[in-house]
């Protein structure tokens, strides 16, 4: 089984976002992903463990979806992993540019107040090759269930110091998941958190906003 989140070294990843090995014709036999109902079957999970830590559940916000979503299709199309975009982009400016503020004002002032977890798994556990059949080869493949995906990438976030963070960050009030089937029987799943208060109505005047690097935590 090969998996990784952001904190996963390249040479570990580099099997991922390379051709798993299966033929078109046995990758076609994967059960099918409803990406919408596993995006909310992991959005489910993550609020289990923050009620397990005594923490409030997490809302779930359309609007951080759509940029969830669309940083999963870009992995997915351009084939990379990293909260950090080809253009340069990260988090924070992925949810400028789709229109979220990423300031929220606390007790010591104003700070980076978004959230981001990434996870790239393929769709089987593992396959094996039989050379029983002198006409063709025989794949039997593994597959994961969506429900074994959503716990598998619940799981390395909450093995990975920094996303466990993000998972049982208290001031997080809202969050979302973009889930997209990726090439080479991938999957890759994006999760985006942000506080309420992060509203345009609250933001402080340009000039008196904290030079911070907003990114993810």
């Amino acid at each position: 089984m090969l998996s990784g989140c952001a904190t996963t070294t390249p040479d570990a990843l580099q099997p991922l976002l390379r051709p798993s090995g299966l033929p078109a014709a046995v990758a076609r036999q994967a059960p099918p992903i409803d990406p919408p109902a596993l995006e909310r079957e992991i959005h489910r999970l993550v609020n289990e463990v923050r009620l397990a830590h005594g923490l409030h559940a997490l809302d779930w916000s359309d609007r951080l979806a759509g940029v969830a979503r669309a940083h999963s299709q870009d992995m997915a199309r351009h084939g990379y992993f990293s909260h950090l975009s080809p253009t340069g982009a990260d988090p924070a400016a992925r949810a400028a540019a789709a229109g979220l503020p990423t300031l929220t004002r606390s007790a010591d002032g104003w700070s980076n107040g978004l959230g981001e977890n990434i996870f790239l798994t393929h769709r089987f556990d593992a396959y094996v090759v039989h050379h029983d059949r002198p006409e063709a080869s025989r794949y039997e493949v593994d597959w994961k269930s969506p429900h074994e995906v959503a716990r598998e990438a619940v799981a390395a976030w909450m093995q990975s110091p920094a996303h466990r963070a993000n998972i049982l960050y208290p001031a997080y009030t809202t969050a979302a998941v973009g889930v997209v089937p990726g090439p080479h029987e991938t999957v890759f799943i994006t999760q985006n958190f942000s506080c309420r208060s992060l509203q345009a109505s609250l933001l402080p005047p340009a000039g008196n906003r904290p030079d911070t690097r907003p990114g993810e935590r």
